[in-house]
């Protein structure tokens, strides 16, 4: 094995470890200490092919055809007829190929007709559930977005909890244990995913920036910062206030006439900013059981930070229209964007500006870590109730997990997060700092919310005012939900 391949697997053992050790409670906790010990003993005796493997043995499926349904067209890294000669593409067919050959039985993948949005998101979970209401047998396994109408159908036991499924072993790192600390309560796990939705790491939130703008002001490419532990909100402030230029002297601010420090788009920008400066809405107490941590002091701190991006007399706003961010950004029209690690690829390819990315920044020097939203349109698996071979379901999915992260995950990280979107060796070298930090928002809290507290312009304890009473009925509802 080459030496750069050996480096690159232990990489993403040593991401995956970190996922684990977010603080947790009684039996999460021991779940996550013993996938940690698993982790480590797998590293330790693989290294050789740095591979990960199952413990299912020899178990096949008569020819068994396995249905997924997937919230849009927009989701890759499932269906490839085909090799094309694109290391990622063949790596795909591959792992689709092993998986098929192995189990005995035929994968099919069939993608809504769902638009890529909040109405094609809400349109989404209407479909689920009028699937399962019907008794419709048709899809083992649904992929579909964190938010929109989730947490309703988990609350109306729409879906199977994933402890109940025979043949998971929720200890392997070709999990994204992570989900089950940050977004699941109590004794079960409703929702989840593996290695093969590759959209949890294309969609971590980064902080572009304009290495030309920044240049001209005089500043510093902050990828020191972040590694020394001081890229914080402060210095993102001052990266945004040193590159505002009123360019055409009109003594104002305005887009498409003047040069902005700082773009960020609605429904995304929010949250990123409030997970990466550590804020929290609901924590965990004894037995997992949610608790309420929304008014504390450090958020209302992060919420009244987050709403000083709103100053476009500063050379800062937040903004409703996901491609015209984009395009500011692409056009030289902003320093600086919240954004994901897939625009590179997908939007800044051509920019004719030289850029990098950044984790987004920390509340201050003395925050442990930095912590990277997955946009909460990356989805999740749910097992419908009406899935009527749980074991068939748990093997194939075990399967599909460890042969992408042996087989996709690698040339994921090595042909399109590495050679695609990095310009330069530093922008590199923040990617594994990204997915290190990965961390999921719940929205299974929709008051107060952070993106409300934004268009309102208030405060987050004026929120928490209006809806405290709401919020315990909530807790009381998830404490029995998933005890």
């Amino acid at each position: 094995m080459k030496p750069a391949a050996k480096k690159r697997i232990l990489l993403l053992v040593l991401l995956l470890i970190a996922q684990l050790t977010a603080c947790g409670t009684e039996e999460t906790q021991e779940t996550q200490t013993a996938a940690e010990t698993a982790i480590v003993e797998t590293a330790a005796e693989t290294v050789d092919d740095g591979k990960v493997y199952d413990d299912l043995g020899d178990i096949t499926f008569d020819g068994q055809e396995f249905h997924m349904w997937l919230a849009y067209e927009e989701l890759v890294g499932y269906n490839m007829e085909e090799q094309t000669g694109e290391v990622f593409d063949d790596a795909v067919f591959d792992r689709n190929l092993a998986v098929e050959e192995r189990l005995d039985i035929k994968l099919t993948f069939t993608a809504s007709e769902n638009d890529f949005g909040g109405g094609g998101y809400a349109k989404g979970c209407q479909d689920i559930k009028n699937y399962v209401l019907s008794n419709d047998t048709t899809y083992d396994v649904y992929q579909q977005v964190q938010h929109s109408g989730i947490p309703g159908l988990i609350a109306e036991g729409y879906f199977v909890d994933w402890k109940t499924v025979p043949n998971v072993n929720l200890t392997k790192p070709y999990w994204h244990l992570n989900a089950i600390e940050e977004i699941n309560f109590g004794s079960r796990i409703y929702m989840l995913t593996g290695f093969y939705e590759n959209s949890i790491m294309s969609s971590q939130s980064c902080v572009y920036f304009n290495k030309n703008i920044l240049t001209d002001a005089g500043l510093q490419f902050p990828y020191d910062a972040v590694l020394d532990g001081t890229w914080t909100y402060d210095k993102f402030m001052e990266i945004i206030h040193s590159t505002a230029r009123d360019l055409n002297g009109d003594g104002k601010m305005e887009l498409k006439n003047d040069l902005y420090g700082y773009v960020g788009r609605l429904w995304n920008s929010p949250y990123a900013m409030f997970i990466s400066m550590g804020g929290d809405m609901l924590a965990k107490g004894e037995s997992n059981v949610p608790v309420d941590v929304i008014n504390t002091e450090r958020n209302i701190d992060i919420v009244d930070r987050i709403l000083a991006l709103e100053n476009p007399a500063e050379g800062t706003c937040i903004i409703s229209d996901t491609q015209e961010m984009i395009r500011m950004f692409h056009d030289s029209e902003t320093a600086t964007i919240h954004g994901e690690l897939r625009y590179s690829y997908e939007n800044f390819r051509d920019m004719d500006d030289d850029f990098g990315f950044v984790p987004p920044p920390k509340f201050d020097e003395k925050q442990e870590g930095y912590h990277s939203w997955i946009r909460h349109s990356a989805p999740l698996s749910y097992i419908p109730i009406t899935n009527t071979d749980l074991a068939f379901t748990g093997a194939v999915l075990e399967i599909l997990s460890m042969e992408s992260f042996n087989r996709v995950t690698p040339a994921y990280f090595d042909t399109v997060l590495t050679a695609k979107i990095a310009r330069d060796t530093e922008s590199e070298t923040m990617i594994p700092i990204i997915l290190e930090c990965a961390s999921f928002y719940d929205h299974v809290l929709t008051a107060p919310d952070i993106v409300t507290c934004f268009e309102q312009k208030k405060g987050l304890a004026t929120e928490y005012a209006k809806y405290q009473t709401s919020v315990a009925t909530l807790l009381e509802e998830l404490t029995e939900i998933y005890s």
